[in-house]
């Protein structure tokens, strides 16, 4: 009868094969300097934002509004009393309803921890037609604008003209508080834009504007002054990423019924 032997790696034999295991795990595995970058959502290509004044024109027309559940979105001085922004800002997901005037307030010049001014809104004013998401269907981007009454007017900074919109190849510079860059306002000078959406009613830009930037200005030159084209409002899922912008023309009728121009 033929007898069996059993055998059994050394203590040596474990650990030197043990050691070529890790080796091989450690050539395999990518190193963290080949690791891509994160990108913040809505930077295109390079990222070509630059921090700027905010208590300098025309950043000082731009402020940051601050929610009280927490987070925050751009708006702008339309009116010595109003500001625009974007409708979804308002927009509170848990307990499906707009958030209450006084939970939300308007602060200029700010600038890692200190501002200009601070203003309560004592009334809001989404934009009829839209739909928050979720809310019977996708929300109708176009929509996405609204206006904002602060407690106080603003004397101390020029709120801007709306604008007629820029058309496709037209240069446009955009200014808001990026969530990755929270507590500076930036902006990108000199983007374009590269094109309508939604059958004219958005305007398609390459403007690095991520989380934060939501009510966000685009800016051109009018009559030798800084005005208001547009509100960034998104950033497209599909790639190439690009923003998106409802022009200030969508809200002008709205702008003048609740707060007239001057008389001259």
């Amino acid at each position: 009868m033929t007898a069996r032997c059993a055998w059994r790696p050394s203590d040596r034999t474990v650990r030197v094969a043990a050691a070529a295991l890790a080796a091989a795990f450690l050539l395999s595995a990518p190193s963290r300097a080949d690791e891509a970058p994160l990108r913040l959502r809505g930077i295109k290509g390079a990222d070509d934002r630059v921090v700027v004044d905010p208590n300098a024109a025309p950043w000082s027309a731009v402020g940051r509004l601050n929610k009280r559940t927490g987070g925050f979105c751009t708006a702008v001085l339309v009116a010595p009393r109003w500001v625009a922004t974007a409708t979804h800002c308002l927009w509170n997901g848990r307990t499906r309803r707009y958030l209450p005037p006084v939970s939300l307030h308007f602060v200029a010049g700010y600038a890692k921890g200190e501002y200009r001014l601070h203003a309560p809104v004592v009334r809001v004013l989404p934009a009829p037609g839209y739909r928050p998401d979720g809310a019977a269907g996708r929300p109708v981007r176009a929509a996405d604008w609204a206006l904002a009454e602060l407690a106080t007017a603003v004397a101390d900074a020029p709120h801007l003209a709306l604008a007629p919109p820029p058309g496709p190849g037209d240069r446009v510079t955009q200014a808001g508080y990026s969530q990755d860059k929270a507590h500076v306002l930036t902006a990108h000078r000199d983007c374009r834009v590269t094109g309508l959406a939604g059958g004219g009613q958005l305007l398609v830009h390459a403007c690095d504007a991520g989380p934060g930037d939501s009510g966000s200005p685009l800016l051109v030159r009018l009559n030798g002054a800084w005005a208001l084209a547009g509100l960034h409002v998104a950033t497209t899922r599909t790639q190439p990423q690009q923003g998106l912008a409802v022009p200030a023309e969508t809200f002008a009728k709205a702008l003048r019924d609740v707060s007239p121009p001057a008389r001259p």
